[in-house]
């Protein structure tokens, strides 16, 4: 897309999410188990096993990255003409 002159810089991610008002204590500590999991050798093989790499965020950066993501992908949708449904 970007060659054919629209910036597009798409990088498949997941995230575990909680709800919003959860304390911030719970929030690091599903953070830690998270990154603990993703470190482990068995999720790099997993992840490596269909092109992924570990890619670990704080909490602030993973909700910077989600709220980056809205803002890109509304810019996709508006230069795509589309139009809104329901």
């Amino acid at each position: 897309m970007t060659e054919s002159g629209v910036p597009m810089d798409l990088t498949g991610w997941w995230a575990a999410m909680v709800p919003a008002g959860v304390p911030k204590p719970i929030i690091i500590k599903v953070n830690q188990w998270f990154t603990q999991i993703v470190k482990t050798d068995e999720s790099k093989k997993f992840l490596n096993s269909f092109g992924g790499d570990p890619f670990l965020l704080s909490p602030e950066e993973g909700q910077a990255l989600f709220n980056k993501t809205i803002k890109e992908w509304g810019e996709y949708i508006r230069i795509s003409k589309m139009e809104p449904r329901g």
